[in-house]
């Protein structure tokens, strides 16, 4: 019941600011290439939330929000970060159709499943760490360093898919 209010809320309050939602377009450059429905085109890589409708909105304020069954992204600003950085966005963003309100959750759920996905590197995850080293924190989300950190330690914890160990033949 509450996470269905919170989704009320927040689409009343897309509403009633007439905060303009944009489906399946190329905006800002090519900062996001293209939408559709559970998905966006990133730095060149589809990025998937099965969970989630993907809407964007150039007046939204903040980078991405997440209620039940959809993620926002505002592409104009996200244009000032690494493609790297935007798609752990969209990620973090996805992580909330999973992990629920947990910030510090959703940074891991994103993590894990960008490296899992092949594509984040360690170099990568510091890149996404410089862009909210300056952070004091918003809302429920931790400062810049303690975020860091934390994405830093889910990303040592995480195993590749062809990282498992194989069985020896005796």
């Amino acid at each position: 019941m509450r996470v269905q209010l919170i989704r009320v809320l927040l689409m009343g309050l897309f509403s009633a600011l007439a905060l303009p939602i944009i489906d399946a377009v190329v905006l800002g450059g090519a900062i996001i290439e293209s939408v559709h429905a559970g998905s966006a085109k990133i730095g060149g890589r589809r990025m998937g939330c099965r969970a989630a409708r993907v809407r964007l909105s150039t007046k939204m304020p903040g980078l991405g929000a997440a209620v039940p069954g959809t993620i926002f992204l505002n592409p104009r600003l996200l244009r000032r970060y690494p493609s790297v950085t935007r798609r752990m966005i969209f990620l973090h963003e996805c992580g909330h159709q999973y992990v629920g309100s947990s910030e510090t959750a959703a940074d891991c759920w994103a993590v894990k499943a960008a490296k899992r996905q092949g594509w984040l590197t360690e170099r990568g995850i510091r890149t996404v760490c410089r862009s909210f080293a300056g952070s004091r924190g918003s809302g429920p989300h931790p400062p810049g360093p303690a975020r860091c950190s934390a994405m830093l330690n889910c990303y040592r914890t995480t195993k590749r898919p062809n990282s498992r160990s194989r069985s020896r033949k005796r």
